[in-house]
């Protein structure tokens, strides 16, 4: 209808430059697999269509936010281990390992500047 048409204008005009950022934030294999899959469903794909580049950004994203869950996790899990083998030789399996490692993670976590180190690595990504 007619008077749908000045949003319509609008949603088109701001495709272009979300278009944009996704085809740059995206990585290339995740577009060519969403581009394949489209092409054995049928569909006759450019590759630069909204349906094929957001799936694509967020497969990318997914894969960047487990790599940086595990690179923090690592040391956390090092910690609880290093901890818990400590407890056992000194014959206090009873006491809880979380209890006693909190503040060796806390420690850990400002001696390297964690909150830094995490909010530039999540900036970095989109530079």
């Amino acid at each position: 209808p007619a008077e749908y048409r000045p949003q319509l204008d609008k949603t088109e005009r701001a495709l272009v430059p979300l278009k944009m950022w996704l085809g740059k934030h995206a990585s290339a294999a995740d577009r060519e697999t969403f581009v394949g899959l489209a092409k054995k469903m049928g569909k006759d794909v450019s590759g630069d269509e909204l349906w094929v580049l957001a799936p694509a950004f967020i497969a990318s994203e997914l894969r960047e936010a487990f790599a940086i869950a595990v690179l923090i996790f690592l040391p956390f899990l090092v910690i609880d281990l290093v901890v818990a083998l400590g407890l056992a030789s000194l014959g206090l399996q009873a006491s809880s390992p979380q209890t006693i490692a909190l503040p060796f993670k806390l420690l850990l976590f400002v001696a390297v500047d964690g909150w830094r180190l995490l909010l530039e690595s999540l900036l970095r990504g989109y530079l």
